[in-house]
């Protein structure tokens, strides 16, 4: 009997107040055709209804995928569980979704993304939950606000226990009914291969929570072949797990991307393909960020300024001198930045995304370089929660949680910041709106309390100054050129702020056109 069923049929599949797990990283592996005959069926019959949506990480872009956007109805979703969530503008529009979430339409939650990958697999396994210490002391701690996003969320699905005497957090079984997952090729069996696709993300462990719980396997893929034809070696969702095959030759392989051979790491990309970053406050912080490297290290970076390193590397020539990875299952190669983050051109290999966290959360790393939307005085950084916007913490707090050295990068202001950088210094032609150095902070989605305590050596890089964490807070170790240390810094941060007592300049070379030349 054939697998391959049409996008009607496989909506109909999805029942009344169902649990479903969806595949996708922002723009990469949406099954969107599929969730748009959610919305289709929805809207034309009224079912399904009461749904609860699982997903690792941001569904849909903003640009030309909506992802869980089809999904923001009244009536057809009742909860969801995300590690992130697609980004909207800055007054909350923007993003469908996350304007439920703010006006109370919708149940919310966010979870750490490789801890929801490992509660899939847990899942799976039938095991009584995944116990670990990411999350302690941040939002997600129940003693916090628990993972919620909102007014109506009530229930606790995160609870603290003991174990020998210390604590951690027990993340509740999530039984799921339906996993939609995509690929780039089923045969007539309902085996899965993933050509064409930027990574596998975490949709075996998808695909066994849903088998495992007596629920439904829909997969979207691009094209469909004779069965017993593909190398096994390549197939990665075994047929043996998938209900239903929808096949859409179209489907977008990422964000305003059709299909590019080197984010699937088919073809290698030469690297003078990649232009230069601009020459900015960007640059700067990125630049000073690289200075914390050695040759031969294996550095995890995080999205925004972290994630155009790979850039400074390629023009200061030392692209081959550090092991890239992130968390969506890349090894090696040049993690890329902006709307296609999460892929990575000419990786060395590609794991699944739980796999991946497994060696990111035993701190198998050397470096995290990550960016911090707002600091506190204790060195605690949100990046989850930001006024309207609410990007959740991603692998965020998987990452930190065994990080042996974490360099966080950001503006030292929000909201409008501008800088004239020339002759080796930096001038500020107009201040932010906003200090991201505040006591008030909407979540702690990174706890300097607790990464104290663990004695991890944390620095926090701006355009105008480097901090680090110490004993008391934060310490102000380096300023920059051209920056007055009360005016520019000190009056801008509402809590005590500590000075060096062997405060340096940060290196002029870092506000200079042309190269650096960094000696690893």
């Amino acid at each position: 009997m054939s697998k391959i069923v049409s996008f009607f049929e496989a909506a109909n599949m999805i029942k009344d107040g169902d649990t479903i797990t969806c595949c996708a990283s922002a723009g990469m592996m949406i099954p969107e055709k599929m969730l748009a005959s959610i919305e289709g069926c929805f809207l034309e019959t009224g079912n399904p209804k009461n749904l609860t949506i699982f997903f690792p990480i941001a569904i849909g872009d903003r640009i030309n995928l909506p992802g869980l956007d089809h999904l923001a109805h009244k009536g057809l979703i009742r909860r969801l569980i995300g590690g992130s969530y697609v980004l909207g503008r800055s007054d909350g529009t923007g993003n469908k979704i996350a304007q439920m979430i703010l006006n109370n339409e919708v149940e919310a939650y966010n979870l750490p993304l490789g801890t929801m990958m490992h509660m899939l697999r847990d899942t799976a396994a039938k095991k009584p939950g995944t116990f670990t210490e990411v999350g302690l002391k941040t939002f997600v701690d129940p003693r916090q606000q628990g993972g919620k996003l909102n007014k109506i969320t009530k229930e606790n699905i995160v609870e603290v226990v003991d174990i020998d005497g210390k604590e951690f957090l027990r993340y509740k079984p999530i039984p799921i009914n339906v996993a939609i997952i995509r690929a780039t090729t089923a045969d007539e069996n309902g085996n899965l291969t993933f050509e064409h696709e930027p990574g596998t993300l975490g949709v075996l462990a998808q695909a066994m929570a849903a088998k495992n719980n007596g629920g439904k396997v829909i997969a979207q893929v691009k094209r469909v072949t004779q069965k017993s034809t593909m190398n096994p070696h390549s197939v990665k969702v075994p047929g043996g797990l998938v209900d239903a095959i929808v096949l859409d030759p179209n489907q977008m392989q990422g964000t305003e991307t059709l299909y590019n051979p080197w984010l699937s790491g088919e073809v290698k990309l030469p690297l003078n393909y990649f232009e230069n970053i601009a020459f900015g406050a960007d640059k700067v912080v990125a630049r000073r960020a690289v200075k914390e490297f050695k040759r031969g290290m294996t550095a995890i970076l995080g999205f925004g300024i972290p994630g155009s390193i790979p850039k400074i590397a390629i023009e200061e020539e030392f692209v081959d001198g550090i092991n890239f990875i992130i968390e969506q299952g890349s090894w090696g190669g040049l993690p890329v930045g902006g709307l296609q983050f999460g892929a990575s051109a000419n990786p060395q290999c590609i794991i699944d995304s739980p796999a991946q966290m497994d060696f990111i959360e035993g701190g198998g790393f050397d470096l995290a370089c990550l960016s911090f939307g707002e600091v506190n005085g204790h060195g605690s950084v949100n990046v989850s929660k930001l006024g309207l916007l609410i990007p959740g913490c991603g692998g965020f707090i998987n990452i930190v949680n065994n990080a042996p050295k974490i360099v966080f990068c950001g503006y030292f202001t929000a909201g409008g910041l501008q800088t004239e950088i020339k002759d080796g210094k930096i001038k500020i032609i107009k201040e932010g709106k906003y200090s991201k150095f505040t006591d008030n902070i909407e979540h702690i989605t990174y706890s300097g309390e607790m990464m104290h305590l663990k004695q991890k050596d944390v620095i926090y890089i701006t355009e105008r100054a480097v901090f680090k964490l110490v004993d008391q807070g934060l310490e102000i170790i380096e300023i920059a050129p051209g920056i007055d240390l009360k005016k520019d810094i000190i009056e801008k941060i509402s809590f005590p702020i500590k000075v060096a007592s062997n405060l340096s300049a940060m290196d002029s070379k870092l506000f200079k056109l042309g190269k650096i030349g960094f000696n690893f």
